[in-house]
């Protein structure tokens, strides 16, 4: 502190006022951020009081997910496609090409059986609707961010609407 004086006695009192400026508005928010917790761990704070119980994380399996889209493109026909592997369910969309959109029903199935009988143990879903592949595009975005209910929630409701 003393030789922060002398110092500024040395440079003027503007330099001063300043070096004063940004120490105390460094010592603030340093205060400030120790005091006050991020945003987001208040508002999940705030969730488990409410529920009174804290939210588990689900397991969201990437290698099944992506092994599932490699599976799922190898078919004849499909562009496009998104998987997500949240506990034991495995839903997978994909785009077909305009030309071989009269094969819907023979390309789901042949996806189908491939991905049962590459993941018995899993629930398989799959879906060729392009608004499904953009819900589970964004799903797909969101459990490499965050694995919470809420996801899980969310692929149950997608799996719900392809009725598969």
């Amino acid at each position: 502190m003393k030789k922060l004086c002398r110092f500024s006695r040395a440079l003027g009192s503007g330099i001063l006022m300043a070096c004063w400026i940004v120490l105390l508005f460094n010592a603030g928010c340093a205060m400030y951020n120790q005091e006050q917790p991020f945003q987001a761990d208040y508002k999940l704070q705030q969730q488990m009081d409410k529920k009174g119980s804290k939210p588990h994380k689900i397991k969201v399996d990437h290698d099944t997910a992506n092994r599932s889209k490699l599976i799922a493109k190898s078919v004849e026909g499909v562009t496009d496609a998104a998987a997500v592997a949240i506990d034991q369910e495995l839903s997978v969309a994909v785009d077909v090409a305009q030309m071989k959109r009269f094969q819907l029903k023979g390309i789901r199935k042949e996806i189908f059986h491939r991905l049962r009988k590459a993941y018995p143990e899993y629930q398989v879903h799959v879906s060729t609707d392009r608004k499904i592949l953009q819900e589970l595009k964004k799903l797909e975005k969101k459990t490499y961010q965050q694995q919470t209910e809420a996801e899980q929630k969310r692929l149950q409701k997608i799996n719900q609407d392809m009725k598969g």
